[in-house]
């Protein structure tokens, strides 16, 4: 029987190793790894003190005084005068979460000039990329030129303002500027420029011009002058668009256990009739249980359109009265409706592994977090953070029409794939659930969720392979073969699961059914020895020994295999022909060096044939790898003179 994982497919050689490769790093990706190591942000100051000959300066690291060590992922950076204050602040993109964050620059020296300049182009580009400012500036006799240039990428995947912030070094004054227009290597002096402002400068005038409105400088940085948002203390402060992913298709549940306000054990079962609403909210949450009160509130809404609604709160055990009060106040004091319990560790760990299956993997889903679950328990929509019941109202009426106009209202905007879209399976649930050691309720999900899983094929049946035998280990017959017969299935033409299938079969004394599979896995996959070496065996236990030599000897033709050996060792003894099985006992020797049996019964064969000499030897070598049988003790002293 083959107990390797059957999940990735064959490959060989290079492609192998790049499937390998391919499939640790997802694991890892998927896992929530860092690329980088966890390497935390660093920013440096520039010194300015020449260092040597080779005049470098000094840099100081200043990212914990800055406030910018964070230990996130991070990708992309652009400066921009976020809150046109007239230094340059900081936002950055990260991999990891917060995926946006941005760093307000609150250095305020004494006194704060700089120069704010901005380019609108005329028979260049309107945004004049490409074009830069030369700006002079002089304090006494010394004249220091600074230049910025407008770009249009700065950086890892990263675009910072079009406004060229010039910082005015301290006790300068600005004495001239030019502009040189994208293309052109002669420069427009520019008049009447001063510090500590916002200039706009079109192409063709000598003259720049005031922004004519605070308004007017918000235009060019695509963001607005504001305080960064902080979560809402209630649901109808919440503006924008609500963070809902709805899914084509829908994430097949496994149960989800819970416990309700009475105590009793209950689950979330893939043969729910009705669709179901499941809110997720923790007792010290504000925003849920503003979202529990409009819960209440839209509840006759809610049934009018055949919605359940299931609130589980996630930081309330069912063993601690207090914590247990302290939610049950929280649900009568706003009215809460419908069906309320808790979701234990197992319960979050299903919801979070069949959330990862179609999204990137956070750590943990927020609270609080709704879910959409069409009938037959599978997710539909994923609501993160504070929602109102209205946000829900067009995919709910999308979910309670048809398949096809949830189908329609679900799928991404008009536009074509470069390359084809990536196939999402969802047997991963299962996988998840099996490194848990949660076999049985893997086997569960797998048969339970069939008509929502069996569209991933062959995946489909690796997964309810890999099941079926780890059951098969564990004396679970029965419930193996059902799903290797479920495997056998949906994916006929996978060799391991009619091999796997055979196996079981066989010792069941079902060996008629046995043989149809294992023939028909030689046919799908004539390079898979397994399925030969058990129909041997079987062919060998029928009284064909000629048909089970010919299928070993078609293996053995090409690699070494030691099940097939051992068959062809077996029929060579029961024929009697003494020199060719000595000849085959020599190749196990060599094959397997380190296992006694294959010593013993070479020795055995040597002592039958009158070769005293070489059998002590090969006694001897079996004793040496197995030194507390008694048996081979006893033929090594029978032996010695």
């Amino acid at each position: 029987m083959s107990r390797a994982p059957v999940l990735a497919e064959d490959y060989s050689g290079e492609d192998r190793q790049f499937a390998e490769a391919t499939a640790e790093l997802n694991r890892r990706v998927d896992g929530g790894t860092s690329w980088s190591g966890l390497e935390r942000n660093q920013v440096f100051l520039n010194l300015g003190n020449p260092r040597g000959e080779n005049q470098i300066p000094d840099f100081a690291n200043i990212s914990a005084l800055a406030g910018f060590d964070f230990p996130d992922d991070s990708r992309g950076l652009a400066a921009l005068d976020w809150d046109h204050d007239g230094d340059l602040d900081i936002i950055t993109t990260n991999r990891s979460a917060p995926r946006v964050r941005i760093f307000e620059n609150r250095f305020r020296p004494v006194p704060r000039d700089f120069l704010s300049i901005l380019l609108r182009g005329g028979t260049v580009n309107r945004d004049a990329i490409g074009s830069r400012v030369e700006l002079r500036v002089i304090k006494g006799e010394d004249v220091i030129v600074l230049n910025r240039t407008v770009r249009c990428g700065q950086g890892f995947l990263s675009q910072s303002s079009r406004w060229l912030h010039f910082g005015i070094p301290y006790g300068y004054s600005i004495l001239s500027a030019e502009v040189f227009w994208a293309g052109s290597t002669e420069p427009v002096e520019i008049d009447a420029l001063w510090s500590d402002q916002f200039f706009v400068i079109k192409q063709g005038e000598e003259q720049a011009e005031l922004p004519v409105s605070e308004g007017f400088l918000r235009e060019p940085f695509a963001v607005t002058q504001t305080e960064i948002p902080k979560r809402p203390p209630e649901i109808a402060s919440i503006d924008g668009e609500p963070q809902i992913a709805h899914l084509e298709r829908p994430v097949p549940l496994p149960a989800i256990p819970y416990t309700d306000l009475d105590g009793v054990e209950r689950a979330i079962l893939p043969s729910q009739e009705r669709p179901l609403i499941v809110n997720l909210w923790a007792t010290w949450c504000v925003p849920c249980v503003a979202e529990l009160k409009a819960f209440a509130e839209a509840a006759q809404s809610l049934r009018d359109s055949g919605f359940d609604v299931l609130a589980l709160c996630v930081d309330a055990r069912p063993d601690k009265p207090e914590e247990v009060a302290s939610a049950k106040k929280i649900l009568k004091d706003t009215g809460f409706p419908f069906e309320a319990g808790f979701a234990g560790d197992r319960a979050l760990a299903l919801i979070h592994s069949a959330h990862n299956s179609a999204f990137l993997r956070p750590s943990q889903l927020p609270v609080p977090t709704t879910l959409v679950l069409a009938p037959g328990a599978r997710l539909a929509s994923v609501a993160r953070g504070a929602i109102a019941p209205l946000d829900l109202a067009p995919g709910l009426e999308a979910l309670s029409e048809s398949p096809e106009s949830w189908s329609a209202f679900s799928r991404p905007g008009e536009g074509r794939w470069i390359y084809q879209a990536d196939t999402v399976y969802y047997v991963t649930i299962a996988k998840d659930m099996l490194e848990r050691g949660w076999i049985e309720e893997a086997a569960d999900f797998l048969i339970s969720q069939r008509p929502g899983l069996e569209t991933e094929g062959k995946k489909y049946g690796e997964m309810l392979t890999l099941t079926g035998t780890q059951l098969l280990d564990r004396g679970q017959r029965p419930r193996g073969i059902e799903l290797l017969r479920a495997a056998v299935d949906v994916a006929p033409e996978f060799a391991v699961a009619r091999n796997n299938l055979a196996v079981a079969l066989l010792q069941a004394n079902q060996g008629d059914e046995a043989s149809g599979h294992l023939r028909a896995a030689i046919e799908a996959d004539p390079e898979f020895a397994d399925p030969k070496v058990n129909l041997a065996r079987y062919e060998l236990a029928q009284g064909r020994s000629s048909e089970a030599l010919t299928l070993v000897e078609g293996i053995l033709d090409s690699s070494y295999h030691p099940g097939a050996i051992r068959i062809q060792a077996q029929v060579l003894a029961a024929r009697g022909e003494t020199l060719e099985l000595h000849r085959v006992f020599l190749e196990m020797t060599e094959n397997e060096p380190a296992n006694p049996a294959v010593w013993l019964n070479l020795g055995k064969l040597q002592l039958s044939t009158g070769d005293r000499p070489g059998a002590l030897d090969s006694f001897r070598q079996a004793g040496s790898l197995d030194p507390g049988s008694e048996e081979i003790q006893r033929l090594i002293q029978s032996l010695q003179p």
